[in-house]
C-alpha cells in the first residue's frame, strides 16, 4: 500500500499501537474495510490486555474480600481474555505466519489477507 493510502491510526490507540496500525498498513497490498475493523479491534484488544497488565503489576494478582478471603483481580481476567481476543484477529488477518504456508497449517482455516509476500 503506498504511502499516501495508507489510514491514518484511529485517535483511540495508545502510541505503540499506532505504530503497529502504520506498519502493518504499510506492508499489506490492499486493506479492505473490514481488514481495517479487525486490526483495529485486534490493536484494542492488545491496549486493554496492557491497561490490565500495568494494573496487576502494580496490584498484584489478588485482593483481600470483606470476609478476608484472597480472591482474583478482575483484571487477571481481563487481560487474558483480550490477549485472547489479540491472537484471534491477528490469526484471522494472517499476520501471526512467521513462516510457511497456510496449507502447512493443521488450523482451521482463516481469512484471506492482501499482506504481501
Amino acid at each position: 500500500m503506498s504511502e499516501s493510502l495508507v489510514p491514518p491510526p484511529p485517535s483511540t490507540l495508545s502510541a505503540i499501537a499506532k505504530r503497529w496500525w502504520r506498519k502493518i498498513t504499510a506492508d499489506w497490498e490492499a486493506f479492505e474495510e473490514h481488514h481495517l475493523l479487525l486490526l483495529e479491534q485486534a490493536l484494542l484488544s492488545f491496549d486493554q490486555a496492557e491497561r490490565a497488565r500495568k494494573v496487576l503489576k502494580k496490584e498484584g494478582l489478588t485482593f483481600l474480600d470483606r470476609f478476608e478471603q484472597p480472591k482474583a483481580r478482575p483484571e487477571a481476567q481481563i487481560e487474558t481474555s483480550n490477549r485472547a481476543q489479540f491472537r484471534l484477529l491477528l490469526r484471522e488477518l494472517g499476520l501471526d505466519l512467521e513462516t510457511g504456508s497456510p496449507e502447512d497449517d493443521d488450523r482451521p482455516p482463516r481469512l484471506g489477507s492482501g499482506k504481501r509476500e
